[in-house]
């Protein structure tokens, strides 16, 4: 077994610390916790006893790290200018789509082999157009 130190992407939960009832709107705003357990109060749940297991984990969880270096993990829209270390996100297929400079071919269902270009290079590609 191999253990290595990389970095890793988290959403920051927000702490736990008080019922949803006693939740003021602004601590509401400020925690992705209590934004996610009032999206799963409207889910109709089957089996029901979903519902508990849904809540027990975000009562319980730590940040939710989305970077797993597994073969099922997300495939997460970030990338790193290797010029000015500058972090881009890519919202949507479309806007991938059209900042893809080469390589925007669906080579499985759900993985996509994308080169973008950098918010500078974005800018003046466009502009040459």
């Amino acid at each position: 077994m191999i253990f290595r130190l990389v970095d890793e992407w988290f959403i920051s939960m927000g702490a736990y610390d008080k019922p949803r009832s006693e939740v003021t709107a602004a601590e509401k705003d400020a925690s992705l916790r209590y934004q996610i357990m009032d999206v799963v109060d409207e889910i109709n749940w089957h089996p029901e006893f979903g519902y508990d297991r849904e809540m027990d984990w975000l009562r319980n969880m730590h940040d939710w790290m989305i970077s797993k270096k597994r073969y099922w993990g997300l495939a997460l829209p970030i990338w790193e200018c290797a010029d000015c270390g500058h972090f881009d996100v890519v919202g949507s297929d479309h806007e991938s789509q059209e900042r893809a400079v080469e390589g925007y071919e669906v080579s499985r269902a759900t993985r996509r082999t994308v080169h973008t270009s950098t918010p500078s290079r974005f800018a003046a590609r466009n502009a040459a157009r």
